[in-house]
């Protein structure tokens, strides 16, 4: 891999001393193109701008208002392809928090490892050769996208399918041009969002009957936790669909968010109509996406029953 020079990556890093000392040994693999930082905001403006081609971050730096680390959001944004022009960056984790939800905030986020503190150089280094060979498939779920987690396949698993993504670092140390490198993710990018689209939209219409059966059941606190749910579904939904030519279905995804607010705000005395519409609301996005004229006209009875009955 003559070209591991050419390879760009990111080190965010608050301590001095370790982020000295794995600079170095990056060095002496071959990295030489390293932004080498210990301000959150840099590491954010290197993802964003497609400046970098591998990121090693400390996942515990700054609280966002999930409660995970704001290094962890911004990997699981990059993997959402909501952050920067490459969501299949390689990504390591660094931490010295065993504490669970710090660890499960990082591997929920996307990283393709983490690694707990103190370690050994050397474990540091064998994971960044490994990468420079290869890397895990992707899984593409309503709530997760990035390298595949599981240990094993067990027979008859019907989980998401895995899917074969691009590996920057490997290409670019491999000589590839990097114009010929962002194609093939931009290719990929388009298959993610489509995948990624998918999965919502099942995601949403099994959350709808599971809202309204807590609702029939008068669980009122988990129709509200669902309805959360649903409405980070819908604005998913909305966004990937911003750039198609199913303007109807981003209708009905706000039409989705109205009702679904109106059922929150209404707490254990909902509306039957309103549980209603949430269903159809539901399934007249699934369908919606199948571009067919009925299904169009379908979705715009959905919408104004939906803003007659407000």
């Amino acid at each position: 891999m003559k070209n591991i020079h050419d390879v760009r990556a990111v080190l965010y890093e608050p301590d001095r001393d370790i982020r000295s000392a794995i600079r170095g040994m990056m060095r002496d693999v071959g990295f030489a193109e390293i932004i080498d930082t210990n301000r959150p905001e840099r590491a954010f403006e290197a993802i964003a701008s497609g400046e970098t081609d591998l990121t090693i971050f400390d996942v515990n730096s700054g609280t966002s208002t999930n409660g995970t680390g704001a290094m962890s959001n911004l990997i699981r944004d990059m993997r959402r392809n909501k952050i920067g022009p490459n969501p299949f960056l390689i990504a390591l984790g660094m931490t010295g928090d065993a504490d669970q939800q710090t660890i499960n905030g990082a591997v929920n986020a996307g990283f393709d490892s983490l690694t707990l503190k103190p370690f050994e150089l050397s474990i540091m280094r064998k994971r960044l050769e490994y990468f420079l060979r290869a890397r895990k498939p992707f899984v593409i779920t309503s709530e997760y996208v990035g390298p595949d987690r599981r240990q094993s396949t067990r027979s008859g698993d019907t989980g998401a399918p895995l899917f074969v993504v691009p590996n920057p670092v490997r290409m670019i140390a491999d000589g590839m041009p990097r114009n010929i490198m962002m194609s093939h993710v931009k290719e990929a990018t388009a298959e993610l969002n489509e995948r990624k689209l998918q999965r919502d939209i099942v995601g949403v219409t099994w959350v709808a009957d599971k809202i309204e059966d807590a609702l029939s059941a008068n669980d009122t606190d988990r129709a509200i936790t669902l309805i959360k749910q649903l409405r980070v579904l819908a604005r998913e939904i909305d966004e990937r669909l911003e750039q198609t030519v199913f303007g109807h279905v981003r209708d009905l995804c706000t039409s989705l968010l109205t009702v679904s607010a109106r059922l929150e705000a209404a707490g254990d005395q909902p509306r039957r109509k309103d549980v209603e519409l949430l269903v159809n609301v539901s399934q007249a996005i699934k369908r919606g996406c199948d571009a067919d004229t009925d299904d169009e006209v379908y979705a715009r009875e959905i919408t104004e029953s939906l803003n007659a009955g407000a």
